[in-house]
This record gives structure tokens, C-alpha cells and sequence, in this order.
């Protein structure tokens, strides 16, 4: 063999040898750039979940006092008449009917599933506007108050609703 096709299969299996490191390279290179655009999507997403969450945490704070509200109201105003069949009553049984439908498909957003205050309130409103007035409206109405008090602290002030949870026992 001559010193040129010796240097001609040398030049050949260089070039072979840097072409087989630079697809290798490129293929190490761009499974790098997948992966970190795969992560960068992933925790796109997590972010956007999260502010989903939130806003929708928000928004079943604000509707559970708003149904809270309506139903104090709606009792204050039956309280002036105990027959389970005035107008005021019937307003108390279908504000509480209502009010259970939206916490059943609202419950998710705002608690673990479990034995629930609001639910109770609900009952509890059905059955004093039936005429059952010893049964602690009231009461349900200020536990489901305090409720509402604890699932909004932590979502408008996150950083301080854990030490009011502990500065009232709650």
C-alpha cells in the first residue's frame, strides 16, 4: 500500500469517524432541547393548573358566603313568621334546595369530600322552615360563617392563613 492511500483511508475513516461524533452530537444535543422543552411545557402547565385551581377556589369561596348571606337573610326574614307555609318559609326551603345543589357540584373546589357544615346548614334550614324551629339554625348558620372564614383567609392572604387558622383555634 502507498503512503497516499494510506493517507486517503486515514483521511476516510477520519472523516467517517468525526461524521459518526457529529450525528452523535446532534442527536445528544437535540434530545437535550426536547427534554427541556418537554419540561418547560410541563411546568407550564403546572402553573396553569395551579392558577386554575385558584381562581376557581376564589370563586367557590365567594359563591359559598354569598350563598351563606342569602340563606341568614332569608332566615331573619322567616323568623317573623313560623308558619311552615308562609311565603317566607317556602323562600327558606328553596334558597337551602338551591344552596345544596351548588355545593354538590361545587364541593371539589372547596374541601375534601367528608361530613360537611354546609350540607348541614342546608338540612337544618329545610327543617326549621318546616316548622322544626328547635334545632339550631343559628348555629349552623355560624359554623358554616366560620367555614367560609377559613377557606378564604388562606386563599386571599396564603402566607397569613395558616397563623390565623392558629390564632383562632381553628
Amino acid at each position: 500500500m502507498s503512503s497516499e492511500s494510506i493517507i486517503a483511508l486515514v483521511a476516510v475513516v477520519t472523516s467517517g469517524v468525526l461524521g459518526v461524533a457529529s450525528l452523535g452530537f446532534n442527536f445528544w444535543n437535540s434530545s437535550s432541547e426536547r427534554r427541556q422543552r418537554l419540561n418547560e411545557r410541563k411546568e407550564d402547565h403546572s402553573e396553569w393548573y395551579r392558577r386554575t385551581l385558584f381562581e376557581k377556589r376564589v370563586t367557590a369561596a365567594q359563591e359559598a358566603y354569598s350563598w351563606w348571606r342569602r340563606l341568614n337573610e332569608a332566615v331573619a326574614l322567616a323568623s317573623r313568621n313560623e308558619d311552615p307555609n308562609s311565603a317566607e318559609n317556602q323562600a327558606v326551603r328553596e334558597l337551602a334546595i338551591q344552596a345544596r345543589h351548588w355545593y354538590d357540584s361545587s364541593s371539589l373546589c372547596l374541601e375534601r369530600p367528608g361530613p360537611s357544615d354546609f350540607v348541614g346548614l342546608t338540612n337544618t334550614a329545610l327543617d326549621w322552615a318546616g316548622g322544626a324551629r328547635d334545632i339550631g339554625i343559628h348555629k349552623s348558620l355560624n359554623e358554616v360563617f366560620d367555614w367560609v372564614r377559613d377557606l378564604a383567609d388562606p386563599l386571599l392572604e396564603p402566607e397569613q392563613g395558616h397563623e390565623w387558622k392558629e390564632r383562632h383555634g381553628r
